[in-house]
């Protein structure tokens, strides 16, 4: 299906876009709240699904798993209305920007979207169980770990997050093609370089020493390098 933009709207003053801002905002925060009160009824299985890596949490203040689960429901609301808050920034967005920006932006807002979950989902399922296998490895008979339960989910969701930042490499690559800061020649040309500096960051950034975890991170780091050279081109073809 074909998208037709209708010629860009000038007509709306200052006063008219603060008004359609504060309604966008109202309604995106109606979608939140309710999506977040979602959240937190399943705040208990999201939890339940988190700590499989480690054997057991605790808790050392009387609120403290209580306000994780407010935070994980709130959390889930924001993931779970994503798509509607999507739409509300490029409705608001859309009548300002040109008919090729416009394109642009219609296809790239849900393209983060798709890798950011990526990489959670890609650290999550496949580097936390190995950094907490190795983190725990540490304890002795006379060490042993009480993790508490804030810590370990500020922990979880510091990892997804990173993952989720470092999987929209393409997209940054691709920004700073569009202005011309890098060429998908030069990209080109310095693959070898790129490769061998990909193997020494993940040997530092790798969550445990074994071989496994830092390939698994060095091979899909390289791949995002690739897609990177791949989605400059596009851009410089225009």
């Amino acid at each position: 299906m074909k998208i037709i933009f209708k010629p860009e709207n000038k007509t709306m003053s200052f006063v008219d876009h603060l008004d359609e801002m504060r309604t966008r905002l109202i309604y995106s925060i109606i979608v939140v709240f309710a999506f977040t009160i979602l959240g937190f009824s399943l705040s208990g299985k999201i939890l339940d699904f988190m700590i499989k890596p480690v054997p057991e949490l605790v808790f050392i203040s009387p609120a403290e798993a209580f306000l994780m689960h407010l935070k994980i429901g709130l959390i889930a609301g924001i993931a779970l209305s994503s798509p509607f808050l999507f739409y509300q920034l490029l409705m608001f967005l859309l009548p300002a920007l040109k008919i090729e920006e416009r394109k642009s932006l219609i296809w790239i807002l849900p393209l983060a979207f798709f890798f950011f979950v990526g990489g959670a989902s890609f650290v999550n399922f496949l580097l936390l169980p190995v950094a907490m296998k190795f983190f725990l490895s540490y304890s002795t008979s006379k060490i042993h770990e009480m993790i508490s339960l804030s810590n370990y989910v500020n922990f979880v969701l510091s990892f997804w997050i990173a993952g989720g930042i470092a999987f929209e490499l393409p997209l940054v690559m691709m920004g700073l093609g569009k202005i011309g800061i890098i060429k998908s020649q030069l990209l080109r040309k310095y693959r070898k370089e790129a490769f061998l500096a990909i193997l020494i960051i993940t040997a530092i950034l790798s969550p445990s020493p074994d071989l496994f975890s830092w390939g698994l991170l060095s091979g899909c780091m390289y791949a995002l390098f690739e897609l990177s050279i791949y989605f400059v081109k596009i851009v410089e073809k225009g």
